[in-house]
């Protein structure tokens, strides 16, 4: 990563982010978020087997693993296991055999971050809808039965900022950023934020 990223973020966060006394922002024009459901997420990538065959399966069929690889200190060339790889679901009443969330150990693969991959089926096919270099942190519940998700993105140089996506048009799209370095971006420069965040997430390849 860039490192002049770290030093946008450092000249921003005093003056941008902050404890805020307004609202927050929804993230669905009629849901509030107090009405939302939430689930904090934390992936320690810790576990010793897949919940189901589902899951390795569909890992199989990604070809992003290898089946024959017994050395689970191989990140290069992982092996189907959940010590590199995790799952989710992010549609109410769909399958994960049918649309689902991967998040990648950092490490795997060689990448020094993790990476979030959304994935749908088209036509008995899975196709990738979205890729971020950002960890899954918080999914939350809306009316349409998609989740939104905050992201947590980092610089490189322990700054990060945690962004709220939305399900639109097929795919997940940058709705706001929430906080920076832990802290509330303030009300009245929202706007100002959301702009310089986005751009920067998309310039740095962070979002594909």
């Amino acid at each position: 990563m860039k490192k002049n990223i770290g030093l946008f973020l450092v000249s921003f966060v005093l003056l941008f982010a902050g404890c805020s006394s307004e609202p927050e922002e929804n993230s669905n024009n009629d849901e509030p978020i107090a009405e939302q459901t939430r689930i904090a997420i934390e992936t320690l990538f810790d576990e010793t087997r897949f919940p189901s065959d589902t899951v390795l399966n569909l890992l199989h069929e990604l070809n992003i693993c290898d089946p024959n690889q017994l050395n689970l200190n191989n990140a290069d060339t992982p092996a189907c296991d959940p010590k590199f790889f995790k799952l989710f679901t992010f549609e109410d009443g769909k399958s994960m055999h049918d649309s689902f969330l991967l998040l990648a150990r950092a490490g795997t693969h060689g990448y020094g971050l993790r990476r979030l991959y959304v994935f749908q089926r088209v036509n008995d096919q899975l196709v990738q809808v979205n890729r971020f270099m950002a960890n899954l942190i918080e999914k939350r519940k809306t009316q349409s039965g998609t989740w939104d998700l905050i992201l947590r993105f980092t610089d490189g140089e322990q700054n990060f900022f945690n962004c709220l996506y939305s399900w639109k048009e097929g795919k997940y799209q940058f709705k706001k950023v929430e906080q920076i370095n832990d802290s509330d971006v303030k009300a009245e420069f929202q706007d100002e934020m959301n702009i310089e965040i986005s751009q920067l997430i998309l310039k740095n390849g962070m979002e594909i």
